[in-house]
């Protein structure tokens, strides 16, 4: 789900803030999830380690578009369940960085506002000045799309308070 308007209204404030800063870099992105079900969950979580033809079932069932041989050979996610992530909460986002076309661009390396830096570590940097958790500086598994804004909680502090209804 990329609808915004899902996420708490702390992050959404964080993600505003962090469209305002990379426009004043030129760093073009768009969200791409916020909000996340437990089909979409299990069909990322299956991405690179079940077979293509289960993952592109999965993949069918979250209303996501199938995937090639070569893209279902990447891990995307570490997170099992819906409630092992932060995007279950309505507390991080995904972004796809755009070239200077306005076209998605997953190349690591690319600076399209040539100020000699990636876009990608720009843009994390950036949120990370305003105090969201880039996932591209997790040391056991680099999710550079991934911004997270944990306030306080922990995984299993928010599986506490949402099985006891005050989120």
């Amino acid at each position: 789900m990329r609808d915004r308007n899902k996420l708490r209204p702390e992050v959404l404030l964080k993600l505003e803030h962090l469209e305002k800063l990379a426009e004043e870099n030129n760093i073009n992105f768009i969200v791409t999830q916020t909000l996340r079900s437990q089909e979409e969950q299990a069909a990322y979580y299956a991405q690179g380690r079940l077979p293509l033809e289960v993952t592109n079932e999965l993949r069918l069932k979250a209303k996501l578009g199938p995937l090639t041989n070569k893209e279902n050979h990447r891990f995307v996610t570490k997170a099992k369940t819906v409630w092992d992530s932060f995007h279950a909460y309505g507390l991080a986002f995904d972004v796809a960085i755009c070239d200077t076309y306005g076209k998605i661009s997953w190349d690591t390396e690319g600076d399209w506002n040539s100020d000699g830096i990636s876009d990608w570590v720009n843009l994390g940097n950036l949120g990370e000045s305003i105090g969201l958790e880039w996932g591209g500086n997790w040391s056991s598994f680099r999710d550079l799309p991934h911004f997270q804004y944990r306030m306080g909680n922990t995984i299993a502090s928010l599986r506490v308070k949402n099985e006891k209804n005050i989120l």
